[in-house]
């Protein structure tokens, strides 16, 4: 048996989700502002002002706090049902039935919150889902991120640890950024997910519309073997 290992924003999905999401929540509970607080704390993030786990807990302190965690996810599921066709990769969808038809496991790592990516196990077949979690106490979310920020070395760690409970003749992960360079590495074979613009005003078209919270489909996506590519870089 073989294991598949997948990033999931703009791996499986053709873009980040965190925004989006975030975006179909506040329109949902009609608290349209608060995704306008969570595009601030996001520009702050990819500033370099505050840490992916900093933000992560911004976005469930302004827009989860306090509601039932059973009934964020079920309107997240509404939110996969409602943009499959446009966010998730079909190539890689297409990959991930046939080898699990094949008979091996798949799994997702990523560093998105938890409760963002495990309704998509209504959606395709997924054995796995290892996230960034968020607390929750009787069906209620909370304020803050329990343990780490689900990103580099602690990708690599999961799977390691996945692998060392399980007996698999091959390991093939999919990545995408920085993120997933070391567990990238930890598989006997990596491919980097690389995004072509026909412009820079195609690019930065592709950027605006996922901080307002839309999905970009203004794009190319292919994968590239990752040892091949970065065999000087790592």
């Amino acid at each position: 048996m073989n294991l598949f290992v997948f990033d999931f924003d703009k791996t499986i999905t053709v873009s980040d989700t965190i925004l989006p999401i975030s975006r179909y929540l506040s329109e949902w509970f009609n608290q349209k502002y608060k995704f306008r607080i969570i595009q601030f704390y996001f520009l702050l993030f990819r500033l370099n002002v505050i840490s992916g786990k900093s933000f992560k807990e911004m976005i469930t302190a302004t827009l989860l706090a306090g509601k039932e965690y059973d009934l964020i996810e079920n309107v997240i599921t509404q939110f996969y049902n409602a943009h499959s066709s446009e966010l998730f990769n079909k190539e890689i969808i297409q990959l991930i039935k046939s080898e699990k038809e094949k008979g091996n496991k798949i799994i997702i790592i990523t560093s998105n919150l938890n409760l963002f990516v495990n309704p998509v196990k209504n959606t395709f077949p997924v054995d796995d889902i290892f996230a960034t979690t968020i607390e929750v106490k009787e069906n209620k979310i909370g304020n803050y991120i329990k343990g780490k920020n689900c990103t580099g070395n602690v990708k690599a760690e999961i799977l390691q640890q996945y692998k060392t409970l399980n007996n698999f003749e091959k390991i093939t992960a999919y990545g995408d950024s920085t993120g997933d360079f070391e567990m990238l590495l930890k598989a006997d074979e990596g491919f980097i997910a690389e995004y072509i613009f026909t412009n820079r005003f195609e690019k930065i078209k592709y950027r605006l519309k996922n901080l307002n919270g839309r999905v970009p489909v203004n794009s190319k996506i292919v994968f590239n073997n990752f040892s091949e590519k970065y065999s000087f870089e790592v």
